[in-house]
């Protein structure tokens, strides 16, 4: 990171954005605006008006977007949207539960059955170019990806512990779904409140997810497996979309103890937030995200309603005391067959990344500025629903 004083002053604005992808990649074809063009708007406003950044956090942000709206521009170039979306129409696993609650461990062990695909981080980091596992291609696009993780690591030290992304390993299409600047990954970055009840009151949902079809078809091009295996916490806010756009689709809901899930989302939330903002406190993250969450949980349970025998629930003690067995279960659930050889796989994968491979952190509802009494009364109707126990 640039010495403070090198720190460049940048413009928040759409023209001096969009000037800026355009100058990147050569490419001026933005395709259809209408999904991303409005939240884009609405996200710089926040950015200059709630979010409250630092110039290191206004530089920063100014090259998430920029690079955002790059890839952006080279997806319409090679007609992303033009690419068949039976791709994506495959029969799946979508893990869509709360963050914080096993997602990405479960993600990456029904990932290891060898009919299956599912989308690397470097695929949903960098969608242009899609490329075959293994090429020489490739293998130069995860080089790239993991050279810009390394570099988040050094600004976010705490990251990799609280949230490992690895260029190889299947990762979350919440970064897809980024592109339509629509997604839980702005007010995980940034305190923009009004942003985000605008995206919930007014963003075009059936678009992004119309849009996230053809992406995963397109970053999916090559995949040749019968089943993805997709995952992201951001499905719960806007299951309704998923269920319709992804008809195919086997949800699995993976459940928490709220009052662990709380802080452990509000400390991701605070260590990403505290270099880019100099006003950003664990008692506002904490107070963002039980609101946030609390939302999401109202809004997932309602679209489940109506879909009910489309959701597998699994428990995220269950999933760490025995997670062969959890993922045994989900196949029986599904009426599917597991493959053998996923018992010895799993067993492998486990013993190469032990819980706490990276290091852990210890938090409490407290240091947030919360409760745990608060927190048990605002998600007293999903434990009881969900039969949610409490942690140790």
């Amino acid at each position: 990171m640039c010495d403070q004083e090198e720190i460049p002053e940048v413009e928040l604005s759409e023209s001096v954005v969009m000037a800026a992808a355009e100058e990147q990649t050569g490419c001026s074809d933005w395709g259809k605006t209408c999904v991303f063009g409005p939240a884009l708007a609405r996200y710089l406003s926040a950015l200059e008006g709630e979010a409250q950044l630092n110039e290191q956090g206004r530089f920063g942000v100014w090259q998430g977007v920029v690079a955002r709206l790059s890839q952006r521009l080279l997806l319409q170039q090679q007609g992303f949207d033009q690419v068949s979306t039976g791709i994506a129409d495959r029969p799946s696993f979508v893990i869509a539960g709360l963050p914080r609650t096993g997602s990405t461990l479960l993600q990456r062990l029904l990932s290891l059955d060898p009919d299956s695909d599912s989308l690397r981080f470097g695929d949903v980091s960098m969608p242009v170019p899609a490329t075959y596992p293994g090429t020489e291609e490739d293998e130069a696009k995860i080089e790239q990806v993991g050279q810009a993780l390394d570099k988040r690591y050094s600004q976010v030290p705490e990251l990799r512990s609280l949230h490992e992304m690895d260029p190889r390993l299947p990762d979350e299409e919440t970064f897809l779904i980024n592109q339509s600047f629509m997604s839980i990954l702005a007010p995980l970055g940034a305190h923009v409140p009004n942003f985000w009840a605008w995206v919930m009151d007014s963003g075009d949902h059936r678009g992004t997810y119309k849009e996230l079809k053809h992406l995963v078809s397109f970053v999916g091009q090559y995949r040749t497996g019968s089943r993805w295996v997709l995952k992201s916490p951001h499905h719960l806010w806007m299951q309704d979309s998923l269920l319709e756009e992804f008809p195919n689709a086997t949800v699995i809901w993976t459940h928490r103890d709220p009052v662990r899930l709380v802080p452990s989302m509000a400390s991701l939330a605070y260590a990403l937030r505290a270099p880019a903002s100099d006003h950003a406190t664990r008692e506002q993250a904490g107070r963002d995200w039980l609101d946030m969450l609390s939302d999401g949980l109202t809004r997932g349970m309602s679209a489940r309603r109506a879909a009910e025998n489309r959701f597998i629930d699994v428990h995220y003690q269950d999933l760490m005391h025995d997670p062969q067995a959890a993922v045994a279960a989900i196949y029986t659930a599904a009426d599917l067959d597991m493959p053998e050889a996923m018992n010895e796989a799993i067993r492998t994968f486990l013993a190469d990344n032990p819980k706490g491979k990276h290091g852990s952190h210890r938090y409490t509802a407290e240091q947030f500025g919360l409760s745990e009494g608060e927190i048990i009364e605002v998600f007293l109707d999903y434990i009881r629903t969900y039969d949610v126990v409490a942690e140790a």
